[in-house]
């Protein structure tokens, strides 16, 4: 029996075909499958190594892809930054110079003169060389007085022989004693003394240890038939006194927070980082951050001396005060006060804004004495 191999087909067409034994054929195959083994062991190495691959490649595009999107996303929050500095009314300054503010208010303590004269009264409102009446045996009356043109309330005080200028503040409920107009109505006491209204709990004997009076002058000055006083009833206590925190806030000393909204300090009087360089500076105010166009009050009653702009404040106001103090306040986003003008404690002097050297809306405020910067928490309750 002849046997034909796939592996000598072509030669069986041959004229001189000569049939190749069995174990020849078998020797081919052998070699034959042998290679195609070692094809299939290197096709399945290969295949191998490219899937241990996939995993890298991919995780490869993967942040590749991510990288792509973050550039986009910064390049679109690049632009959004730059639109809206195009947008805002007055933009910040950043060409900043921190002799400016010295040099600010330089420019505004040149064209204050701090008067010498000495205070007029002592610091409980005592006037000088005002005789004090230590006797009260009558009933207390009142009279009608006009304020006339130059009148103060040392001067009204002294013309009707008033020892201290408490009196006058506590009968008239005067708020501020530095905004006494002409033709204004005050009711003058032929004693000395304060009006107190009755309290749960008082007493004639504990009013009279407390203000240093006899009870006796206190019923006579009163006209009371007995000692027994009621919640709600209205006393004038003779040689009586207004306490410090109400004297001062009738002078016009104190100072109240120019913010009457809700604010955070978002950054305190003294040593600091620069918010933009990250350089050591020198805080020279407080800075209270609150919604932009929020309103700003002045802390205390006095004149505009100044309202502008700088590059350091954007626009900025300041007030000089009684007592050689002066104020600032800066980085409004508008100011509505001007140059010499008198302003009461309270009043509205401008709007919160992010004008000049700022990084957000916020306010920054700033305490002098004399021209010398003062750690605003000092003067001011926030």
């Amino acid at each position: 029996m002849e046997i034909i191999s796939y592996f000598d087909s072509s030669a069986f067409q041959e004229s001189n075909y000569t049939p190749l034994p069995l174990e020849s054929l078998l020797e081919k195959q052998r070699k034959q499958q042998k290679k195609h083994t070692a094809v299939q062991a290197f096709l399945h190495e290969r295949l191998s190594e490219t899937a241990a691959l996939v995993p890298e490649v991919l995780y490869n595009i993967r942040w590749g892809i991510a990288g792509l999107l973050a550039a986009a996303a910064l390049i679109a929050g690049s632009f959004a930054i730059w639109h809206a500095c195009l947008s805002l009314p007055e933009p910040a300054d950043l060409d900043y110079d921190i002799t400016e503010e010295a040099r600010i208010m330089n420019e505004v303590m040149s064209s204050l003169v701090f008067g010498n004269a000495q205070d007029e009264f002592l610091a409980d409102g005592t006037l000088f060389d005002a005789a004090e009446i230590t006797a009260f045996a009558q009933p207390v009356s009142y009279e009608d007085y006009t304020v006339r043109s130059g009148d103060t309330i040392s001067s009204i005080s002294l013309k009707f022989g008033l020892s201290n200028i408490c009196t006058l503040i506590s009968v008239n409920n005067i708020k501020n004693v530095r905004v006494l107009a002409p033709g204004q109505k005050l009711k003058v006491p032929n004693y000395d003394g304060i009006v107190y209204t009755v309290r749960s709990g008082d007493t004639l004997e504990g009013l009279s240890a407390r203000y240093g009076v006899t009870v006796e002058s206190l019923l006579d000055v009163n006209d009371l038939p007995t000692v027994t006083v009621m919640p709600g009833n209205v006393l004038f206590i003779p040689g009586g006194k207004l306490d410090n925190e109400t004297l001062q806030n009738a002078l016009g000393n104190s100072f109240i927070c120019p913010l009457s909204a809700s604010y955070r300090i978002s950054s305190y009087y003294g040593k600091r980082a620069d918010p933009f360089t990250g350089v050591a500076s020198n805080h020279t105010g407080i800075d209270l951050a609150v919604a932009k166009g929020t309103p700003i009050r002045a802390a205390k009653y006095g004149t505009v001396v100044t309202a502008g702009w700088s590059n350091t404040y954007g626009n900025y106001v300041i007030i000089s005060h009684s007592d050689g103090y002066q104020t600032l306040y800066g980085h409004m986003t508008k100011y509505t006060v001007k140059k010499g003008q008198v302003v009461n404690q309270g009043e509205l002097i401008g709007y919160v804004g992010s004008t000049g050297y700022s990084t957000g809306p916020h306010l920054h405020f700033s305490v002098y004495k004399n021209g010398n910067l003062i750690n605003p928490l000092s003067v001011v309750k926030l």
